[in-house]
């Protein structure tokens, strides 16, 4: 079983409850730092390219929808 969160909140003891569930892996994205230590079942995207090109297509006056496509 895998999960997908766009702004994890992982605090308290959610490396240990990671580590000890039956899920495979949980995939967020960096908008909040992961805290030291924290389980190896979890993978941070960065989503530092898309808001690039996002405040970029937004500065040019450029369609922001097409990114996502």
């Amino acid at each position: 079983m895998v999960a997908y969160a766009t702004h994890g909140v992982l605090s308290g003891a959610a490396a240990k409850n990671l580590d000890e569930s039956s899920l495979y892996s949980l995939t967020t994205t960096d908008t909040i730092p992961l805290a030291v230590g924290m389980s190896s079942k979890v993978r941070h995207l960065s989503m530092a390219n898309l808001l690039a090109e996002t405040i970029t297509r937004v500065h040019t006056g450029n369609s922001i929808s097409e990114i996502l496509e």
